[in-house]
């Protein structure tokens, strides 16, 4: 966190915990910033670390299309998985 933050350009400020286990990095979305930027399932977040040190967190939107999309994806992978595991 920055040392001096102007509290009058505040909106939110939370907490969050980080879960790492091996290979995979989980962040927890505090509620508030989910409800305010309207958060969902399968929705991206963009991470930038500037030289400064500045990380700064912006969501992208997926569309239902890119949604259903990206399910089509995961269950043809899934299938290709349960047959070879058949072979």
């Amino acid at each position: 966190m920055p040392e001096s933050v102007n509290m009058g350009d505040v909106v939110s400020v939370s907490q969050a915990r980080v879960t790492i286990r091996k290979s995979r990095r989980r962040a927890t979305i505090p509620k508030d910033v989910v409800d305010r930027y309207g958060i969902g399932d399968m929705d991206t977040l963009v991470w930038v670390v500037r030289k400064d040190g500045t990380l700064t967190v912006y969501p992208v939107k997926v569309t239902d299309e890119d949604k259903e999309a990206r399910r089509k994806e995961w269950r043809e992978r899934r299938t290709r998985m349960h047959r070879a595991l058949k072979t």
